[in-house]
């Protein structure tokens, strides 16, 4: 029990950094690692009955307009930016259409600097559970941006304002500069609140429903966004009637769709050799964490990684569960933990959000620009006080039961005419790339009579603009899914002007990237039959031990306990 031993220290001994805790934190809202299965839940077998474990929605079918010049933000006032930017409009909006309603979310709306207008409209969300979508805004997409270790913001030339309207949402509540505590218990309400803001939205903003509409964002948006997709589809006659949103598609990049047994620990050893010299890890070390895969059977589990997919991903969790049993207060498969703390041992400015990053680390300038009290007034949410990107409290316990959104995804794809796209930063760390596509190849998704599972090819056509391979690509069936060199755990950030043209296309705008032998079709079927698209059937080698819903809760909760885990900060 040596590596048990090892990485309890090790999160004891570093919890007080903030790289640590934001690991930890992320964590926790899963309740990880509550069981050990493939996938935390079964999948369910059709699109239609996926994830319905919250109260009924409610129907919001009288949406209440605001007075939408209320909302207007002048573009030659934006503190310390030294230059004009076009008008916006920012506030609060209510999440229904109650008289006495106080809960409100808090949104920044930048119509396109496009000549002519956009005829779309972009929502962006950043994830958490709990961190303002202002970081999105204000260090990678938005019109201006405000980035580390500079001292004033800057027009941004690739800003995704420029080819499409933009929505940004600090959601759930509890988040940013929205208004009122969480009532969140899973991401059925938080879907159900989006959509009561989204009605009251389109109500005080009408002529933005002539527009397509699609929703992006990273990371712990991977939940957000196809649970919200889901619930606009899922409209009722009477909502869509009062609200018909055009609905087109979803972008997420590095994002939280599938377990950390997935995302994180089984491909920590491929990824990390690969990552070596990046990381600084000695030989010795990285044969550890080579015999530790082995002895947990990551090595089986990442064996099954192939195009096409041989059947259902299957993870052998016998040993781990033995391991568990012997020691049940730690985790005895932690090959991600001593890979983290090891890069963090060989670099103190370490980011997991971009593993290439060194000494020293640039401040970060949005929480104070955001806490002036001129950028407050002229945003319409006055005498606010100190603001923060992240905060927590959002679920009850700092946990989310949800289905991970694998079980979502397949019948999303489907169902949105121009499907859906997933793209990965390969510098990120807090989610790795070969986690991503582990959940895709378990995955079944197609038209009603061609379903396949997985992708039938691998995602290894180079993505090039003007000359340059930024990346690979691999599109089938209506799922896009791009890698990209050079970027960490916010792409747009990163790399900016490949983002925008990954937005163009996903937009359907045209956009500069060129792709080798590129496969399969690059839209949804719009309008498939959604039932009949069935998730990668999820299963556990070891269902007499409770299958992946109910294995070995007690103990690993012991864990949690032990590690003192707080709550989710994934940006």
């Amino acid at each position: 029990m040596i590596w048990s031993t090892f990485v309890v220290a090790a999160l004891l001994s570093v919890s007080a950094t903030s790289a640590s805790t934001e690991l930890e934190r992320l964590r926790a809202t899963k309740g990880f690692p509550a069981g050990l299965g493939f996938h935390s839940v079964q999948s369910t077998s059709s699109f239609e009955g996926v994830a319905n474990v919250a109260s009924k929605p409610k129907v919001f079918a009288a949406p209440v307009a605001a007075n939408k010049d209320a909302f207007r933000v002048d573009g030659t006032k934006i503190p310390l930016l030294d230059a004009t930017v076009q008008d916006s409009y920012a506030g609060q909006i209510a999440l229904s259409g109650d008289g006495d309603e106080k809960r409100k979310l808090f949104f920044w709306y930048w119509p396109s600097s496009a000549q002519g207008g956009s005829d779309t409209l972009t929502i962006w969300l950043n994830g958490g559970p709990g961190c303002s979508s202002m970081t999105g805004a204000l260090s990678e997409l938005g019109t201006f941006t405000y980035m580390p270790g500079t001292d004033k913001p800057t027009v941004n030339e690739h800003a995704w304002s420029t080819v499409t309207d933009m929505l940004f949402v600090d959601q759930p509540l509890g988040t940013g500069f929205s208004n009122g505590t969480s009532d969140v218990v899973n991401e059925n309400d938080v879907a159900d609140r989006f959509y009561g803001f989204l009605a009251n939205f389109y109500a005080t903003f009408p002529d933005l429903l002539q527009k397509q509409l699609y929703i992006a964002g990273e990371s712990y948006a991977g939940y957000y966004i196809p649970y919200i997709a889901k619930r606009i589809l899922d409209a009722s006659a009477e909502e869509k009637k009062a609200t018909p949103i055009d609905l087109q598609s979803i972008l997420i990049n590095d994002g939280v769709f599938s377990s950390f047994v997935v995302s994180e620990y089984a491909p920590t050893y491929v990824w990390a050799s690969a990552r070596q010299t990046d990381l600084g890890l000695s030989d010795k070390l990285l044969q550890q964490v080579k015999n530790l895969s082995t002895s947990c059977k990551f090595d089986t589990l990442m064996e099954q990684l192939t195009y096409p997919p041989k059947g259902p991903i299957i993870w052998d969790d016998s040993t781990a569960r033995q391991l568990l049993q012997e020691s049940p207060t730690t985790w005895p498969c932690a090959t991600f933990d001593i890979v983290y703390y090891a890069a963090i041992e060989q670099n103190k400015c370490f980011s997991i959000y971009d593993i290439t990053l060194k000494c020293p680390a640039a401040k970060d300038p949005i929480d104070d620009y955001f806490s002036r009290a001129d950028v407050q007034e002229l945003l319409h949410v006055p005498k606010f006080g100190n603001f923060s990107q992240c905060s927590g409290g959002i679920f009850p316990d700092s946990v989310d039961d949800s289905p991970y959104t694998e079980t979502i995804i397949p019948g999303l794809i489907s169902s949105l005419p121009r499907g859906v796209t997933l793209w990965h930063g390969l510098d990120d760390m807090i989610l790795l790339p070969e986690g991503t596509r582990l959940t895709i190849q378990n995955m079944t998704w197609g038209a009603a009579g061609s379903e396949k599972q997985g992708f039938q090819s691998a995602p290894t056509e180079d993505l090039t603009l003007d000359g340059k391979k930024y990346g690979t690509q691999h599109t089938e069936r209506g799922l896009t899914y791009y890698e990209i060199l050079d970027a960490g755990h916010m792409i747009p950030g990163d790399q900016p002007v490949v983002a925008l043209e990954v937005l163009r296309t996903v937009l359907g705008k045209g956009g500069a990237l060129v792709t080798s032998n590129v496969g399969g079709t690059s839209t949804g079927s719009n309008g498939a039959d959604t039932s009949a698209n069935k998730p990668g059937d999820v299963k556990d080698s070891n269902p007499g031990a409770g299958g992946a819903a109910n294995s070995a809760g007690v103990s690993l909760g012991a864990l949690l306990a032990a590690v003192t885990l707080a709550v989710a900060t994934l940006y």
